[in-house]
């Protein structure tokens, strides 16, 4: 009986050890579950319709400039929606017509926990592996944050005085793309307007990644 009490105990006590290694062996495991981030270089072309001074419609234009992607899966910001989280900027910027910012989340402050506060603009998914598109449902205008996508364009602003400026895109604008070749190989679409509904354009981004 005393033999038969002290291995089940033994075997109790080894049970117990076998699932505290089950336990530890799992944090590396959520280790793996870390934000995996991916950088791309290629290319941004751009259509967009321009105006006068006065409002009206003159030339559409193409503009050409290099641009990076970043890309971070999952989001890197625990309050953030969307399931992974999307950058593309011209680089370097130079003020030239053409470039682009695009942001899916801005951080603009920490809270009182040490989380980022984020201005959420873009809804993105991914219906299927590979494939993603978004909509623009809030470019924070009135916030003053708008500068996290905009495109920028020539604008006249006197008469034959044209200047490179930026303007916000519109609440609306949508996006597609995809992720292919082992994830080696971005390309996306983005189609929509100006905020102030005056410059329809189209962008096209492909790149290559680099990191």
């Amino acid at each position: 009986m005393a033999m038969t009490l002290s291995r089940k105990i033994l075997v109790l006590v080894a049970a117990m050890l076998v699932g505290l290694v089950a336990v530890v062996a799992v944090v590396p495991a959520q280790a793996d579950q870390a934000t995996q981030t991916a950088v791309y270089d290629g290319t941004s072309t751009m259509t967009v319709q321009l105006t006068n001074v006065m409002g009206q419609q003159t030339s559409v234009e193409t503009y050409t400039n290099p641009i990076e992607v970043v890309l971070r899966e999952p989001s890197p910001y625990t309050n953030d929606t969307n399931q992974f989280y999307l950058s593309a900027q011209s680089k370097p910027v130079v003020n030239d017509p053409g470039e682009v910012e695009i942001m899916s989340v801005a951080p603009v402050g920490t809270d009182v926990n040490g989380n980022k506060i984020l201005l959420r603009m873009w809804k993105l998914q991914v219906p299927t592996g590979g494939t993603f598109n978004g909509t623009l449902t809030d470019n924070h205008f009135n916030e003053g944050a708008s500068f996290a996508n905009e495109i920028d364009i020539p604008i006249e602003v006197a008469p034959n005085i044209t200047q490179v400026m930026p303007e916000p895109m519109a609440n609306g604008t949508q996006m597609s793309g995809t992720v292919t070749n082992n994830d080696n190989d971005f390309r996306a679409q983005i189609q929509g307007n100006t905020h102030d509904q005056e410059h329809p354009f189209r962008l096209t981004i492909e790149a290559t990644r680099v990191g």
